[in-house]
């Protein structure tokens, strides 16, 4: 089964193997939300006075998300779920798409631009993932039923990176995806779907990914305009 940071990453890979524009700035941040919810989502971790606290310190299978479980549990201080976010974010990017390419998913490719310029990208081997979870995505916003914690999860990681573009390229399905996604986003839906705490944990991170990844753009002088969650 693929992590919430797996079908993020796909989700974000255009067709050419690069990471789509819109979401290059908050990729990364968005990322290490997502081994935050994934540990959410397994009992490891939740939020207790503003912090991230382990639960359990036991193994997920998952060896990207099992990295950041191990990280939690070394810390000798509490931090909050924004600070894991950025201390995070400069690290989760090449496990995540090493065990995609381990598992067939994605082909890694080299060239130089230019013929000087080293440029890698990561191909589909396997489109079927990330079209499974695009599906999914889309049923969630257009379907009678209601979300599973997973895909409200992913919802928010979604709105929180900006890739709202990507997964709804359509103009006019757009707005009512932007409309739908939100409202999976916040409130009784996920209060329903992932419970009180966890509840807690995707509202925070998803300020927290926007925040910190401001914040990293902020210390490189670059500008960046970050969209309301």
């Amino acid at each position: 089964m693929l992590t919430l940071a797996d079908e993020l990453m796909l989700l974000a890979i255009d067709e050419c193997g690069d990471v789509a524009s819109s979401a290059s700035l908050r990729l990364d941040h968005g990322i290490a939300g997502a081994h935050l919810l994934e540990l959410a989502l397994a009992d490891r971790v939740r939020i207790e006075n503003g912090v991230v606290v382990v639960m359990d310190h036991a193994p997920t299978g998952d060896e990207p998300v099992d990295g950041v479980l191990r990280a939690l549990g070394a810390a000798t201080t509490p931090r909050s779920a924004e600070r894991w976010v950025g201390e995070l974010a400069g690290e989760v990017r090449g496990p995540v798409l090493a065990a995609l390419h381990e598992r067939g998913i994605l082909d890694e490719r080299k060239s130089r631009v230019l013929g000087l310029i080293p440029r890698t990208r990561h191909v589909e081997s396997d489109p079927r993932p990330e079209r499974e979870v695009r599906e999914r995505l889309h049923e969630a916003v257009a379907g009678p039923g209601e979300a599973d914690a997973r895909t409200v999860a992913l919802a928010s990681l979604v709105l929180a990176t900006d890739l709202l573009f990507e997964v709804f390229p359509a103009k006019d399905e757009r707005a009512l995806a932007k409309s739908r996604l939100a409202d999976l986003s916040s409130g009784q839906v996920l209060r329903d779907a992932l419970g009180d705490a966890n509840e807690a944990l995707v509202t925070t991170l998803g300020m927290a990914v926007a925040t910190s990844a401001a914040a990293s753009v902020a210390s490189t002088g670059a500008a960046v305009v970050i969209a309301g969650l």
